[in-house]
């Protein structure tokens, strides 16, 4: 199997590069090196990366900022190529949860859906800051995480259900069910 990475890859690959560098340029380094080895190894286990068994989906959607604006970008797996749906709003990419054919993320201080089936945006909830976005399947909730508190909303409707408030910030949640 040859890996060839077209000027496309290595152009986007330099704008991500150059943002994690404009943190901390020890980490934009550490990431192409592990992102180099990831891809080293893929002709060594070819089905480590399989396809999602639970989207029936050929695209990957990308979500990324790119000098503080937004962006997404679609790369087709099957046909090799990469390209840009649609314009997000203007502002910094801050949480992205998958639902379904749907995306919930968050630019500054608003939430919106991307709807994979028309490609289009719209705005979810107005106002609303969050560092994370999580996808309670079983009970058709969002949980939109913000510092040290969590408020959950019912997915279909956008209703405010309830909040949750801890001493300390939050850095991750994760959903187990039995």
């Amino acid at each position: 199997m040859k890996i060839s990475r077209k000027d496309e890859y290595i152009v986007e690959l330099q704008h991500i590069l150059k943002y994690i560098a404009s943190d901390k340029i020890s980490a934009s380094k550490q990431f192409k090196q592990k992102l180099d080895k990831q891809i080293k190894n893929i002709p060594n286990f070819p089905y480590k990366h399989r396809k999602s068994i639970y989207f029936d989906d050929d695209n990957v959607y990308v979500f990324a900022n790119i000098d503080k604006q937004a962006v997404l970008n679609i790369y087709n797996i099957p046909e090799n190529y990469c390209w840009k749906p649609v314009d997000l709003p203007d502002g910094k990419l801050k949480a992205v949860e998958r639902f379904n054919n749907e995306f919930l993320f968050c630019i500054d201080e608003n939430i919106y859906k991307y709807f994979i089936s028309s490609n289009a945006v719209f705005p979810y909830l107005t106002d609303k800051a969050c560092n994370l976005i999580l996808n309670n399947y079983f009970n058709n909730e969002v949980y939109f995480i913000e510092n040290n508190t969590i408020e959950i909303y019912n997915y279909s409707s956008g209703s405010y259900l309830n909040e949750v408030v801890f001493n300390d910030e939050i850095l991750n949640v994760h959903l187990l069910y039995n």
